[in-house]
């Protein structure tokens, strides 16, 4: 009996575990009022180093770490991965994804949450519930771009 509540309670956990990695923020942000890197899945904000570019810009350069987890197998080419995030209102954030879509690049997502990898190998990502978007500096492959982009959870799918 106690066996079987314990393996019930561990279950329990598990499925709160994948629950909660699983979850985005879904109230917008407003741009100059809220941290960007707060509003991405967690896998990616936990690796992340950033830095504010100004006090008048709400962007942030972030630096994820080449001997970082998420970037393990060379994604990167063995070099630390730079991306630049920000929240932007929903017309400019139009605007943006709208580029990126006329550059040709291959689009992995292209509903609320938009992801493409673009022509040189970057991740662009876009939440149009949360105006956050980023990009990214080159991977290795267009194949690392895509094991990226399901390692940080920026599909909302499971990161390993």
């Amino acid at each position: 009996m106690r066996t079987a509540l314990a393996g019930l309670l561990v279950l329990a956990m598990a499925v709160i575990l994948v629950v909660g990695a699983r979850s985005f923020p879904l109230r917008p942000l407003v741009p100059g009022e809220n941290s960007a890197l707060a509003a991405l899945p967690p896998q990616l904000s936990a690796a992340a180093s950033c830095q504010r570019l100004t006090d008048a810009d709400d962007a942030d350069r972030c630096v994820v770490h080449a001997a970082d987890l998420l970037l393990a197998g060379g994604l990167t080419g063995g070099r630390d991965l730079t991306f630049y995030v920000q929240v932007s209102p929903s017309d400019r954030l139009a605007e943006i994804i709208d580029r990126w879509r006329a550059a040709a690049g291959a689009i992995v997502s292209g509903g609320p949450v938009f992801v493409a990898i673009g022509p040189s190998n970057t991740v662009w990502y876009a939440n149009t519930r949360t105006g956050v978007h980023l990009d990214t500096g080159t991977f290795a492959s267009r194949s690392s771009a895509q094991t990226f982009v399901a390692r940080s959870g920026l599909t909302g799918g499971v990161p390993w």
